[in-house]
Formats: C-alpha cells, sequence, structure tokens
C-alpha cells in the first residue's frame, strides 16, 4: 500500500471515530441539515464505515423535529429500541 493510501484510509478512521462516536452525533448532528448529515454518512461509508454511518444519522436524527420537512423524523420518533435499526436501513438505502 502507498503512503498516500495510508494516510487516506487513516484520514477516513479518524474521520469514523469523531463522527461514529454517539456523543458527537447526539450533541452536534442536530446542527447539521439533512443534506449535510447525508454527505457525511456517506463520506464515512465510503472509507468502509458503515456503522460510523448509522451511529451519526441516528444522533442527527434526534434534533429533526420536522415531519414534514426532516428527512430522518421518522428515526427520532420511533421507539428508542428501534432508532438504531432504522438508522442501519437509511445507511443501507445510501449504499
Amino acid at each position: 500500500m502507498t503512503t498516500l493510501v495510508r494516510e487516506v484510509e487513516a484520514c477516513g478512521n479518524a474521520l469514523a471515530a469523531v463522527f461514529g462516536d454517539g456523543m458527537t452525533a447526539v450533541h452536534t448532528g442536530g446542527h447539521f441539515t439533512c443534506s449535510e448529515a447525508d454527505s457525511i454518512a456517506a463520506v464515512l461509508i465510503s472509507f468502509g464505515h458503515p456503522e460510523a454511518a448509522a451511529v451519526w444519522i441516528e444522533g442527527h436524527a434526534d434534533g429533526d423535529d420536522e415531519e414534514d420537512s426532516d428527512s430522518h423524523y421518522h428515526i427520532r420518533v420511533a421507539a428508542p429500541e428501534a432508532q438504531a435499526d432504522l438508522a442501519k436501513q437509511y445507511v443501507e438505502a445510501l449504499q
């Protein structure tokens, strides 16, 4: 593996560690628009971190409060035990 590939891979791992952290996702995710949150999830997926993308989407959804305009509102209003699975399904659809 070339140095550049290793550096890019390390950057992806670092992003996944930050955005895939539940505390970070919940505390900052709601400050991003849905399209911005989806873009971050897409980057995490492209780096091979779909689990981190799901955590990020779940945390972002915690801040969604408009049923008609927020893409992730259905995750927020679901039963707490279903939210992680709904976030994973959402991320699978992004792939």
